[in-house]
């Protein structure tokens, strides 16, 4: 369901800003033209990294090609916590490559609800909707969450992703990406800069 796609994108994020903490330092100052005037020019902004770049940092922080195509499968576990509905719980996240996903939420006084995608089908379960299939958008968004190499295959599963610019998160400047699906909604991807 939305919640269990919104905790992987949250855990895709922290992945994200992770990995490009070094991007800053990859880049190589220009020179400054010579001052007209006393009186100095304003400093302009720094160039932004093509999403080249920042996709290429990405897959280095992970380990590169042949460390992320070495395992075919994983189980993520860890908490979960919901604050504006006074709800925490536990999430357990099961894939197999290359593209089998099951993602469970307990949530104690809601219940169990899970999202699973088995390489041709989705579905979702939860105790107020019951089990029903995954149609668009929500269809193409676990195809996308299934992709065991995802971060590999970003330019294939995202057509049109664009550096929109630099914002602050908490501490952290990040970069910030529009990474738009051939179907389905654009989603925003923040890369630590």
């Amino acid at each position: 369901n939305e919640r269990s796609g919104s905790m992987k994108r949250i855990i895709t994020v922290i992945l994200f800003g992770l990995i490009l903490s070094i991007s800053a330092l990859a880049q190589k100052p220009t020179a400054s033209p010579p001052l007209a005037s006393k009186t100095p020019a304003p400093a302009a902004a720094p160039a932004l990294p093509t999403v080249d770049q920042i996709l290429d940092k990405y897959v280095q922080a992970l380990g590169g090609k042949a460390a992320i195509n070495k395992p075919t499968s994983r189980v993520t576990k860890g908490t979960v916590e919901i604050p504006a509905a006074n709800l925490s719980g536990t999430l357990e996240a099961y894939e197999k490559a290359p593209n089998k996903s099951l993602t469970v939420m307990t949530l104690p006084g809601f219940g169990v609800s899970q999202q699973g995608y088995d390489g041709a089908a989705g579905w979702t379960q939860d105790p107020q909707q019951g089990l029903k299939d995954l149609k668009e958008p929500e269809l193409g968004s676990a195809i996308r969450e299934s992709d065991f190499y995802k971060s590999l295959r970003m330019k294939e599963l995202y057509p049109k992703l664009v550096v929109q610019g630099k914002e602050k998160m908490g501490e952290r400047e990040v970069y910030v990406v529009e990474a738009t699906p051939a179907t389905g909604y654009a989603e925003k991807m923040y890369f630590d800069a």
